[in-house]
């Protein structure tokens, strides 16, 4: 999960994160793997374990019984923490690849070889021109949205094809510019090769 997915989540979902920076929790997780270290090692030398397999046996049975008898500790909350999504939160819409993209003058949005043919608005309104907010849902369903407002939702296609992202096009780089780039990945790749 990319960084600004997790932020816009937490963002709608009112989270406010707390990291693990103070000393106390930072003890805590050292306290642990220190007792799981120290003890770990000891445990699988008394019992002669050195390869893999007898110790992940060893650890599932009877040193797992034995490390939580002495330090577990019961649960202080028992009710759940997590809380049920708002319905007013979208999570497909979060959960997808997004791009921008420019309508066209016939009315349509072209990315990555798709062409999405937006129907027109109120008042047989068209969007031409308008920069648009394109998602590309986890099932392959498609949505164009306008200034927050769906204008085009797709349905799944048949086959399902494998979720990636689309490569993006350089905007506002003009046309001498793009050859001069072109020559120079040419140069690069021809420098590396073996």
């Amino acid at each position: 999960m990319s960084r600004s997915l997790r932020k816009s989540v937490r963002r709608l979902k009112r989270i406010e994160p707390i990291f693990a920076l103070s000393p106390q929790a930072k003890g805590r997780v050292e306290r642990l793997f220190n007792t799981l270290q120290d003890r770990l090692v000891q445990e699988l030398r008394l019992a002669g374990i050195s390869t893999p397999e007898p110790a992940t046996v060893f650890l599932n049975g009877s040193f797992k019984d034995d490390f939580n008898a002495r330090f577990a500790k019961p649960v202080k909350q028992t009710q759940a923490a997590w809380r049920p999504v708002p319905k007013a939160i979208d999570v497909d819409r979060i959960c997808s690849f997004r791009y921008e993209a420019t309508v066209g003058n016939d009315n349509a949005v072209r990315l990555g070889g798709i062409i999405l043919d937006i129907p027109a608005g109120p008042r047989h309104r068209g969007y031409a021109k308008a920069r648009v907010e394109v998602r590309q849902l986890i099932d392959g369903r498609w949505r164009v949205y306008y200034k927050n407002q769906l204008l085009l939702e797709t349905t799944p296609p048949v086959v399902q094809a494998p979720l990636r992202t689309l490569r993006r096009r350089y905007r506002g780089v003009k046309t001498g510019e793009k050859r001069r780039m072109a020559k120079l990945t040419k140069e690069t790749t021809s420098v590396f090769r073996v």
